[in-house]
């Protein structure tokens, strides 16, 4: 079992990384082969919508994003943090999502090996009046499913990281370790 936590945060230590490493601590102790990648650090550029990917089943662009396709195509599992700024997942994780357009076919085929699952986390400190959460993990998730027909296993959403950071919330860290513990082993989540 590889599973692929994917870090769309520019904060390596913040909330969104706190989620994916308590997702990911739970996988290996499963015995999972985990990897973790730091997305924003990566050199990574927009998509250029060139299509060339559509004949070659490859992007052209030659950057850090040509190792992490090979991560992705592999993982059994992957898993995906971000925090909300200005009501959408950050602009990193929409490259992520861009830039595995080389995986769906001119005619909307679809290349991506099938079989993969999903986890999906996000988190926010919202202002008085607002809301975030499910609306926006349906948007998320839903692009991995129909797109790319990745199975959605896993999805929260955490308010108020910025009062109550996720590190400190141990009960939070330990619910999210069993999940990943659970779906590691091939487990459903109730």
């Amino acid at each position: 079992m590889k599973v692929l936590g994917v870090l769309l945060s520019p904060h390596r230590h913040g909330n969104s990384a706190a989620l994916l490493e308590a997702f990911l601590q739970g996988a290996a102790a499963a015995g999972a082969e985990t990897d973790l990648v730091d997305f924003p650090k990566l050199d990574v550029g927009g998509c250029r919508a060139c299509n060339a990917c559509k004949e070659t089943r490859k992007c052209i662009l030659d950057d850090d994003m040509q190792p992490l396709y090979e991560k992705v195509a592999d993982a059994d599992i992957i898993a995906q943090a971000s925090p909300v700024y200005f009501d959408q997942v950050t602009a990193q994780a929409k490259t992520f999502l861009d830039r595995l357009y080389c995986f769906i076919g001119l005619n909307q085929e679809r290349w991506m090996p099938e079989g993969k699952k999903g986890a999906y986390f996000l988190d926010w400190e919202a202002g008085p009046g607002m809301s975030y959460g499910k609306d926006l993990l349906d948007w998320w998730k839903g692009r991995f499913e129909y797109y790319f027909r990745i199975e959605t296993a896993y999805t929260l959403g955490v308010d108020s990281t910025g009062k109550n950071p996720a590190r400190q919330r141990k009960d939070l860290l330990a619910t999210i370790r069993e999940a990943g513990e659970k779906l590691a082993r091939g487990e459903a989540l109730a």
